[in-house]
């Protein structure tokens, strides 16, 4: 946790404040993660793509089809937040990986949930949410290299808004993603 809250942190603060308010934010990062960390069956995935041999954290991802009333998202499916690489292993295609990887819970999630559903017709009582085969996310207009890579995987724009606290223009991009069959989908480790 510690690492990817340097991670977090160094990503979407650290050029914004100064050294004692970085200090503070990342403990809040790290405090955050810690609360949220997802729980068995949550829908809700913290993905880390990590080095085994050096034992560190390369870079993180969160992916969330917990359906929240307080949350103001302008979404209506799975949300993909808090893509962060390490500095030092930018480049690498890690992003591009994490990103595949929501992609594919996503797409498990909405699986399970369709089995549900065909289930619920045959008389049983499944209690699920409603998990929608696309994946939204956010993004500041001012990450160029974000937008870029996202639109190169298939994101498209479909809402923008200004954040009330710093007044930046974030877009809300979706990604339909398209059915297939999860037994033929790599599981493998991110990075080895």
């Amino acid at each position: 946790m510690g690492r990817a809250s340097k991670i977090l942190s160094d990503g979407f603060i650290k050029n914004k404040t100064n050294f004692f308010t970085y200090q503070f934010e990342r403990l809040q990062t790290y405090l955050s993660l810690e609360s949220t960390f997802p729980k068995p069956n949550s829908y809700h995935e913290i993905f880390v793509a990590c080095c085994t041999q050096q034992g560190t954290v390369w870079g993180m991802v969160e992916v969330d089809a917990r359906m929240k009333s307080d949350r103001n998202t302008a979404r209506d499916g799975p949300y993909m937040c808090n893509l962060a690489v390490d500095y030092q292993r930018q480049r690498l295609g890690i992003a591009t990986a994490l990103v595949e990887q929501c992609e594919r819970q996503v797409r498990e999630w909405h699986e399970e949930h369709r089995r549900r559903r065909i289930q619920q017709t045959s008389g049983e009582d499944p209690t699920s949410i409603q998990v929608s085969n696309t994946l939204c996310l956010k993004v500041r207009t001012s990450n160029l290299a974000a937008i870029q890579l996202y639109t190169k995987l298939g994101y498209q724009s479909v809402f923008e808004e200004t954040e009330e606290k710093t007044g930046e223009t974030v877009l809300l991009m979706r990604k339909e993603l398209l059915d297939c069959d999860l037994s033929q989908v790599n599981n493998e480790p991110l990075i080895d």
